[in-house]
C-alpha cells in the first residue's frame, strides 16, 4: 500500500501570487496547516513540492505551493490531488477511514461479490466509486442511500441499491 494518502484536491487559482483554492477530503483543516510539503498527483504525473503558506479565507482553504507561482500555473494544477505521508495525516475517529483505503475493496450486493473499487472520483453531489465489474465499469455514488457497511479490515463494502449495477 502507498505510504501516502490523498488529502484534498486543487480546485482553481486564487489571486495573483500563486495561491490555489483547495478542497480537503477531511474536516481537519488544522492538520493541513502543520504540513510543510506534499505530493501533487494527476494520473501518472507526480510533483513533490513545499507548502509555503496555507490559510482559511471564509469557506475556502487557500494554499501556496512552491511549484505554483502565478494564476496561470495554478489553473494548470486544477484537479490535481494533494497527497501527504500517512504518518502526517489527520488522526481518525471511530468508524472513520481514509478515502484511499477504499480503493481495492470488494463491493458486495446481496452477499455476492459484484466488483472492486478502482478509484474515487469527485462528483457534483458526492464522491463516486469507480467499480470494476466483469461486464465493465460502474460509477456508484458514495452516499448512505447506496452504500452500507464498510469494513476496511476485511476490504468489503456493501452496496444497498442493486439497481445501480444495471
Amino acid at each position: 500500500m502507498d505510504d501516502y494518502l490523498a488529502t484534498g484536491v486543487i480546485r482553481t487559482s486564487h489571486g495573483i501570487r500563486g495561491y490555489v483554492k483547495v478542497s480537503l477530503f477531511s474536516d481537519d483543516t488544522e492538520a493541513f496547516f502543520r504540513l510543510d510539503s506534499a505530493e501533487l498527483r494527476k494520473g501518472s504525473s507526480r510533483v513533490l513540492t513545499a507548502i509555503e503558506d496555507a490559510k482559511q479565507q471564509a469557506s475556502d482553504l487557500l494554499v501556496k505551493f512552491a511549484v505554483i507561482d502565478s494564476p496561470e500555473t495554478g489553473k494548470q494544477y486544477s484537479g490535481w490531488e494533494i497527497w501527504i505521508p500517512r504518518e502526517k495525516a489527520a488522526e481518525l475517529g471511530d468508524q472513520e477511514f481514509y478515502a484511499a483505503e477504499i480503493v481495492g475493496c470488494e463491493l458486495f450486493a446481496d452477499g455476492c461479490r459484484v466488483g472492486s473499487v478502482a478509484s474515487i472520483i469527485e462528483g457534483a453531489q458526492a464522491p463516486l466509486l469507480e467499480v470494476i465489474m466483469d461486464d465493465g465499469k460502474r460509477l456508484i455514488p458514495f452516499m448512505k442511500e447506496y452504500i452500507g457497511d464498510i469494513d476496511i479490515a476485511q476490504r468489503r463494502i456493501v452496496l444497498l441499491d442493486e439497481r445501480l449495477l444495471t
